[in-house]
């Protein structure tokens, strides 16, 4: 039996390849391969921010979910270690970790700019992924783009 690849001895080129790559198998690959959904018409955002307390988190969640500019939060403790004026900071901080749809990215944005106690608050957009239902509950929980308006 030959030893694999690497090992005893040096690297060994195989003359045949493994049974499970063969054509048939990257066939079935190609042909089974889920069509491409546009990403604006599933996806949601999340929003990333840090504060300086429990509070503070809420009173920005508090405000962005009575505009339904978002569908929901969650507020948590952290632990962070920061470059600030030269010196490296470690404090405790709360994120708020907010969901919406793409459309809002804007609003929430500015909202959260103009009631942020920091002078250079943490605002982070990721685009996520979830369940259809999930999806479809945030898309529902929103005000609708049109009737955004700016804080």
């Amino acid at each position: 039996m030959e030893p694999p690849l690497g090992l005893a001895g040096g690297i060994k080129k195989r003359k045949e390849k493994a049974p499970h790559f063969s054509p048939p198998y990257w066939k079935k690959i190609l042909i089974f391969r889920p069509k491409c959904i546009p990403i604006s018409s599933m996806s949601f955002i999340t929003i990333y921010t840090t504060h300086a307390s429990e509070a503070a988190a809420q009173n920005i969640v508090d405000g962005l979910i009575e505009r339904r500019l978002i569908a929901c939060a969650n507020v948590f403790a952290i632990q962070s270690a920061y470059w600030w004026e030269g010196a490296v900071a470690r404090e405790g901080e709360w994120v708020a970790l907010v969901k919406t749809i793409p459309e809002h990215w804007e609003a929430v944005r500015d909202w959260v700019e103009a009631a942020h106690p920091y002078d250079l608050p943490c605002i982070m957009r990721t685009e996520v992924r979830a369940n259809r239902a999930y999806e479809d509950w945030i898309r529902e929980s929103v005000r609708p783009p049109a009737e955004t308006k700016k804080p």
